[in-house]
């Protein structure tokens, strides 16, 4: 019974469902990015232990039966990854996910200024999508949910009186 009044208390809340679907949405992204930041943190970690993996042989010479003038030839396989890099990808995720999972936060809490990040991140995504879009399809794909998100938060005016400026 306990997870049924548990249930119930989170269904209703004071937040419409169209606002807890954006939260759980944002949570989703923030979680994926986590993961991401967690998953690249694994594998630079793992590519650092193993790198810069090289392999040498024997080149034979031209004239096939002299032997003694063979020379050895190593080859790497597998670099060393650039530290600025990684670590600018490791940041980028992290920052990433901070980002997606504090306003999901905000959002729930009914803060002011989670509703205006969202939209400000909305918009941010749009314009993002614009300019890296190659072609009609992935400029559909990548425009669709932050154009849909933007929509609901901006014209939807019962929506933005439930983010007052005062803090409770």
């Amino acid at each position: 019974m306990q997870w049924f009044k548990a249930l119930n208390r989170a269904v209703s809340s004071d937040r419409p469902l169209g606002i807890n679907l954006i939260v759980a949405f944002l949570s989703f992204l923030g979680g994926f990015y986590l993961f991401m930041m967690l998953a690249s943190l694994i594998f630079f970690n793992l590519l650092s232990a193993i790198t810069p993996m090289t392999f040498s042989f024997q080149v034979p010479s031209p004239q096939l039966l002299n032997l003694a003038n063979t020379h050895a030839m190593k080859i790497t396989v597998l670099q060393a990854p650039n530290f600025i890099t990684s670590v600018q990808i490791i940041l980028y995720f992290s920052v990433l996910a901070f980002l997606y999972l504090a306003l999901a936060r905000a959002l729930h809490l009914n803060k002011w200024w989670g509703y205006w990040g969202t939209v400000l991140l909305e918009l941010v995504n749009i314009v993002v999508a614009f300019s890296t879009s190659r072609s009609s399809l992935q400029m559909f794909t990548s425009l669709y949910l932050p154009l849909l998100i933007f929509v609901y938060l901006l014209f939807m005016l019962a929506q933005r009186r439930i983010f007052r400026q005062e803090e409770t």
